[in-house]
């Protein structure tokens, strides 16, 4: 799913090649997983398909031919605004109610925010204390590592919308 909307953010910016849109997207994805360059071709090719990314009339062999549709920039600025639902699993319950019943201001809304980062910086604490360092572990050390990256990018995001005092 993140090469999926890392390419359609690479897209945005008029690239000049898929060169371009895998410079643009690798460094975010080698977080997590080595990254082919024919994985973005085949994304291209599925922004496609689903009606996200249209081609141009007019491409030349050095371009990509493809820009984003108004339905790929709703699905990115979708999924841009929406913190992960990991992320706000902690106050969902809350954040309902808080939304039900009043309008939600910035305040309530960084007060959630903040208990979500708390709850991150908690799940990253339970990770580090179980991390595999023996064969008999079921999980590979790739997959804990991953974790805690995934982790780390999600707390960084909600301190930039909520910065915590």
């Amino acid at each position: 799913m993140m090469i999926r909307y890392a390419t359609l953010a690479a897209l945005e910016n008029d690239p000049r090649s898929i060169a371009e849109i895998y410079r643009a997207v690798a460094p975010l994805i080698a977080l997590f997983r080595p990254l082919a360059a024919g994985q973005i071709r085949n994304t291209l090719c599925r922004l496609k398909v689903e009606g996200l990314a249209m081609e141009l009339l007019q491409s030349n062999e050095h371009r990509p031919g493809l820009i984003i549709t108004p339905a790929g920039r709703r699905a990115l600025d979708k999924w841009l605004r929406l913190p992960p639902a990991r992320a706000r699993a902690l106050d969902v319950r809350r954040a309902r109610v808080l939304c039900a019943t009043e309008q939600p201001t910035a305040h309530t809304l960084g007060i959630i925010c903040r208990n979500d980062v708390a709850h991150l910086r908690h799940r990253k604490r339970l990770l580090l204390s179980r991390r595999p360092e023996k064969p008999q572990h079921t999980a590979p050390i790739w997959l804990w590592q991953m974790a805690i990256a995934e982790i780390e990018i999600e707390r960084d995001w909600l301190e930039e919308v909520a910065p915590v005092p």
